[in-house]
């Protein structure tokens, strides 16, 4: 715990949060909202926001999802890594862009780990925070819409991930576990991890 200590003054400040709630804000416009997160028991969240602006900047991934969570225990190891996207309306092709900033998130959190001298934990789960979702049919005001006419070929399940809770990111990574949060009309939400 002494190491994360000396490792986290090593980082500026105002880009991390550290403590039993810590948010993620999205301040683009269309996706803008806050995400609060709280954890549970006696763990300690510890929060970096990221943006295409605010990246490791020597990693290829040039896309990033909004904030990584660092689920730490008493004893200060991590228990859980959570990657956090907020978006306005969810398409197939939105999930698509959302996974990118999903791996570049992972990418980012394997080097700030490394700095923190941290392992990096085992589970890792993936949130989407949303306004709209225009995937899923159950949650169309016309489900009908996705049912295809007579004689039309289907095409392969895209999104079908979305759907069922999980999240392929990269050949080079397990499926994750995915989380979808419904935002209120401000596009805030609170989550227990």
């Amino acid at each position: 715990m002494e190491m994360l200590e000396q490792r986290l003054a090593w980082i500026e400040p105002d880009h991390y949060e550290r403590g039993s709630a810590v948010s993620v804000i999205e301040r683009q416009k269309g996706g803008e909202g806050t995400a609060t997160f709280t954890s549970p028991g006696n763990n300690q969240l510890l929060r970096f926001n990221l943006s295409e602006d605010n990246r490791l900047r020597l990693l290829k991934q040039r896309k990033v999802a909004d904030g990584i969570l660092l689920e730490l225990e008493q004893d200060g190891h991590p228990a859980r890594l959570h990657l956090v996207e907020l978006k306005g309306n969810v398409t197939t092709g939105k999930w698509r862009e959302i996974k990118e900033q999903l791996l570049g998130a992972l990418h980012n959190a394997h080097a700030l780990t490394g700095l923190l001298g941290l392992p990096m934990p085992e589970i890792v789960e993936c949130h989407t925070c949303y306004t709209k979702d225009r995937i899923s049919p159950q949650e169309s005001a016309q489900p009908a819409l996705f049912k295809p006419g007579v004689g039309v070929k289907l095409p392969p399940r895209q999104a079908q991930d979305w759907q069922q809770g999980y999240c392929e990111l990269s050949s080079e990574f397990p499926r994750f576990r995915h989380h979808k949060h419904r935002r209120d009309e401000r596009g805030d939400v609170v989550v227990a991890v």
